[in-house]
């Protein structure tokens, strides 16, 4: 018993953590001026005194119909969903004028500022919590089933002497742990309504091939960020590759494109303003890569356009995979391909 009022007092801590994460987040980013976290805090208070509250009494109730526990255990998940989900989106987003410039950074200096950001502001952002949802629904459908299984386990004696207490424990232990996953659940999966500058930075598959890239020598590799600022706090508010071929006009630039269905395609699209004209061809190429190089030529309108991709076979023995050192060798070779056109 003063084991599960132990841990009745860790979730009143872990609830607060939150909010916790939410001010410090407030003194690094400089936010002040930017959200108002007080609703909040006062909706996570009272969320961890009833969460607290009804785990308590769901376990000082075992003389319960089996079914009937169950279907309790089931209403205080959804309930921590729901008040894990009231309290972000209690955090109030404050308006105000953001001011907007443009900057060239490489790479690497852009996942910097990325992570910087998503430190800053990540927890205004709304998380995918699918698989989360589902462990803590499993372990809600089973939590007494532990308990019945607890129960087995103990044996006629300990049962008699100890098992009101070890199970009335135990019970209440698993209905903190579902209620902790619930209620963070609904806070990562909520989202406020802060400025369209607040969200989730560009990133993907398609910053680690850029990255991949940013060792071509013929290639200028960089990243082009709108950098929004406000009260001192900074955010990014959009950015893009910009990857061009060193000494050829600005007006060719090369895109990273990535497919993703059963693998993940990587390729690349230079475009051509007022470049030269080009019959419509492929060509294949073979470049000491896993696979042999396909670059298809084409127009349109007064823009020439090269496709540079991998030419994979239909049918192969294993997973086909692009590594990062075959797809710097087909930059390297689109590279020489588009210095040709000169």
């Amino acid at each position: 018993m003063h084991l599960a009022l132990y841990l009745a007092n860790l979730i009143c801590k872990h609830l607060a953590e939150t909010l916790t994460v939410s001010w410090a987040s407030e003194r690094m980013s400089k936010d002040a001026g930017i959200v108002d976290y007080s609703r909040s805090r006062r909706v996570t208070l009272v969320s961890a005194a009833v969460l607290v509250f009804l785990s308590i009494t769901l376990g000082f109730s075992t003389f319960l119909p089996f079914y009937v526990l169950d279907i309790a255990t089931l209403l205080l998940l959804l309930l921590a969903l729901i008040l894990g989900w009231a309290s972000k989106r209690a955090i109030d987003y404050l308006p105000g004028e953001w001011h907007v410039r443009t900057v060239r950074v490489t790479p690497q200096e852009y996942r910097e500022m990325v992570k910087k950001h998503m430190d800053a502001y990540g927890h205004l952002i709304s998380s995918d919590v699918s698989c989360a949802c589902v462990t803590a629904l499993c372990l809600a459908l089973v939590s007494q089933l532990l308990v019945m299984f607890l129960i087995f386990m103990l044996g006629e004696e300990l049962l008699t002497t100890y098992g009101p207490q070890v199970i009335t424990a135990v019970t209440i232990i698993l209905n903190l742990v579902v209620a902790i996953l619930g209620y963070s659940i609904g806070y990562k999966w909520a989202k406020v309504d802060p400025h369209p500058y607040i969200t989730e930075p560009p990133t993907g598959y398609v910053l680690g091939y850029v990255e991949a890239l940013a060792d071509v020598p013929d290639l200028d590799v960089k990243y082009k960020v709108k950098l929004a600022e406000r009260d001192g706090a900074l955010a990014i508010a959009d950015a893009e590759p910009a990857i061009g071929v060193k000494g050829m006009p600005d007006e060719l630039q090369i895109k990273v494109q990535v497919s993703v269905s059963s693998i993940v395609y990587p390729y690349l699209v230079a475009s051509y303003y007022k470049g030269p004209v080009v019959e419509e061809h492929k060509v294949h190429a073979r470049i000491r890569a896993r696979y042999p190089a396909l670059f298809e030529y084409s127009m349109d309108g007064n823009v020439t356009i090269v496709v540079a991709r991998f030419d994979i076979p239909s049918h192969t023995r294993s997973v086909p995979h692009i590594s990062d050192s075959d797809f710097r060798k087909l930059g390297r070779a689109l590279a020489r391909v588009l210095l040709s056109l000169r």
